[in-house]
């Protein structure tokens, strides 16, 4: 399967995201640098996520100097939605309240944080109405020439909802512009904990 893309169907659930790395096509999203500016950051040394406004745009696993290999955007088709982000003091423990501009509506609450140990990412979602994201690979656009580099392959893994594994050949850039001579990949896992969440290709 060659789609790096799955798009999620949340109501209320809670996701967990466990991120592997290992040394060791098309259907990916670009974001622009701009997009990052005021961006906030979620880590504790073995995961890192960056986002803004309930946008995840780079989720990388340890060493810290590895490539963002994951994001998870809202979908397409929901530009009303405006998204009022607040951390709570003292953490690194972020909450949305999502209301769609267009009908008055409030949409969502969510929740992200980085467990304490471990490498996994927690998103908390309490959906009223509809809510959609795409949830893949993800590079800065500088890095899109390396997509057809990338293969996206659905795995099984014990214990969770959904597996992925993510596989770089060599020549990638590992960080910046260091080339990777041998390629690497990341497995990627997913638990609904609670309620419904829907992984599907786009």
């Amino acid at each position: 399967m060659n789609n790096t893309f799955r798009k999620a169907a949340c109501s209320a659930a809670v996701l967990v995201l466990a991120v592997q790395m290992s040394a060791a096509s098309a259907g990916y999203r670009n974001y622009d640098f701009t997009e990052l500016n005021n961006i906030m950051s979620m880590g504790n040394g073995k995961l890192c996520a960056y986002g803004k406004n309930g946008n995840l745009y780079q989720i990388f696993g340890n060493p810290y100097s590895a490539p963002g290999m994951l994001g998870m955007l809202f979908s397409p088709g929901q530009e009303s939605f405006e998204v009022d982000s607040d951390r709570e003091d003292g953490t690194a423990v972020w909450e949305y309240e999502i209301e769609d501009k267009q009908t008055g509506r409030d949409v969502a609450e969510m929740t992200d944080f980085i467990s304490i140990t471990g490498n996994s990412l927690v998103r908390r979602i309490n959906a009223k109405d509809s809510l959609r994201f795409d949830f893949g690979a993800c590079f800065e656009a500088r890095y899109g020439q390396y997509a057809d580099k990338m293969t996206f392959t659905p795995v099984t893994l014990e214990g969770f909802t959904s597996a992925w594994r993510i596989d770089f050949a060599p020549g990638v850039p590992f960080y910046s512009r260091y080339i990777s001579p041998g390629g690497y990949h990341y497995t990627i896992a997913t638990k609904s904990v609670s309620g419904k969440a829907e992984a599907q290709s786009m």
